[in-house]
């Protein structure tokens, strides 16, 4: 009645070309997806000049503010010892001078297309010095806090100005703004001295 099972054998999958089709999606997949976009730190460079025409830039004493970052991290303005988060409020008011202060940068009225007749401080320098032993972390700490600073002014002059966001602001509005506040940043990295420890 009931007949004996007979065992049928499985056939077989060829997989030679499996890894080949593998490697395929791989490559596929590598060129087709979108990858994560860098984040990258924007740094203005000087423009290219004449070598037979360079003349030394002076800056007045009250037109410089240097920022000291030493072996360890810490961030010296003059001789006082100052937290990485407060250098970016030091650095826009050293940089707007409201009270006009003679430790600060003069402010003095400049022709701004746009805007017209308005009061700047565009000869600042923000001098950034560390040590050649500053950890990156601290190092990146306080050029984040400089190029927020610059952000924040140039975010709140278009308001005032323009009444919009600076990434909202047109091309011409932008350019005007930059010269209000010119990211002038002036960086010079410190050998230890002889004896120092290493």
């Amino acid at each position: 009645m009931f007949g004996r099972r007979i065992k049928r054998d499985v056939p077989e999958i060829n997989a030679t070309s499996t890894a080949d089709m593998a490697f395929m999606l791989l490559v596929f997949f590598l060129l087709a997806t979108s990858m994560g976009s860098r984040k990258s730190i924007r740094q203005e460079l000087a423009p290219p000049v004449d070598s037979t025409r360079v003349a030394p830039l002076q800056v007045k004493t009250r037109d410089l503010l240097i920022i000291r970052l030493d072996k360890d991290g810490q961030a010296y303005i003059g001789d006082e010892a100052v937290a990485a988060s407060d250098i970016k409020t030091r650095v826009k008011r050293f940089i707007e001078n409201p009270t006009n202060n003679p430790d600060m940068p003069e402010r003095h009225e400049r022709e701004l297309p746009l805007i017209g007749r308005t009061q700047v401080t565009d000869t600042h320098v923000i001098a950034l010095q560390y040590d050649s032993r500053t950890n990156y972390k601290a190092y990146f700490s306080i050029q984040n806090q400089l190029r927020e600073a610059y952000r924040e002014l140039r975010e709140a002059g278009t308001q005032t100005y323009f009444h919009c966001s600076f990434d909202d602001a047109s091309v011409e509005q932008q350019e005007v703004i930059r010269a209000c506040y010119p990211q002038r940043i002036s960086e010079t990295m410190l050998q230890p001295q002889k004896g120092e420890n290493e």
